[in-house]
């Protein structure tokens, strides 16, 4: 305790007991309610065909000094959580760039 405690006479048996009324007690376990990976059906839908994307070749058409250029590339699919740009693309020369879902359906290959 410190001196101040000791002078205004407050015991140890006293902070225990103040200690106990500030800490709430320990209440019964509960369980969450389950969260679903997908809120419905269009949702679960919708990332099965972003999902078809993978592995896809695109051309993308850059320009460099007043020429423009296309680069082919593989796309992959990084996931709901990455944000709009969920895809990224890996170019031929070694550079590698983030795309939306239109974007990628744009820029798509032929099979």
């Amino acid at each position: 305790l410190c001196p101040r405690c000791v002078h205004d006479g407050v015991s140890i048996p006293d902070l225990r007991l103040a200690r106990a009324r500030t800490q709430p007690e320990p209440g019964p376990i509960l369980r969450g309610k389950h969260v679903p990976l997908f809120r419905d059906a269009a949702s679960r839908r919708r990332q099965q065909e972003l999902k078809a994307f993978e592995g896809r070749t695109i051309a993308h058409k850059e320009r460099r000094g007043g020429r423009t250029m296309a680069k082919l590339g593989i796309v992959s699919y990084l996931g709901a959580s990455s944000g709009i740009k969920c895809f990224e693309a890996k170019f031929e020369d070694g550079s590698h760039a983030r795309f939306s879902s239109a974007e990628v359906r744009n820029k798509l290959m032929p099979v």
